[in-house]
């Protein structure tokens, strides 16, 4: 269980930082519809998209998780 950053008007954007998450990058929807990650870094971040991918790394096979 866990209580993240919502709300905050803040906004991540250390490319150092963004560089560790999959959501710290640029997606693109390619010709087939699906979205692609590439090899851009994002400006910025806001830190629940992060917080997020973070718990998700964090959860075991089976896992459950709550964000309250």
């Amino acid at each position: 269980m866990t209580n993240p950053p919502f709300g905050k008007k803040c906004v991540i954007d250390d490319k150092k930082i963004l560089e560790h998450y999959h959501l710290g990058y640029r997606w693109e929807k390619g010709s087939d519809g699906v979205w692609v990650e590439t090899k851009r870094v994002d400006e910025s971040r806001t830190p629940d998209i992060l917080f997020i991918e973070r718990c998700l790394d964090l959860l075991k096979p089976g896992g459950r998780m709550a964000i309250h």
